[in-house]
């Protein structure tokens, strides 16, 4: 689609073609992370010698 456009359409519809860009990126961020990094107990760390 860029390709058939002309440089100064291109330069207008940046700032939109980026706020999709980063909408997407946050979108696929977070299926990942729901599908591979489910929510655990956090980590207790205890010094040596406690306990």
């Amino acid at each position: 689609m860029l390709e058939f456009m002309g440089t100064d359409e291109i330069l207008a519809k940046l700032p939109t073609r980026l706020d999709e860009l980063q909408r997407t990126c946050s979108a696929a961020s977070e299926a990942v992370t729901s599908r591979f990094f489910t929510e655990q107990a956090l980590q207790v760390w205890v010094p040596e010698g406690v306990g």
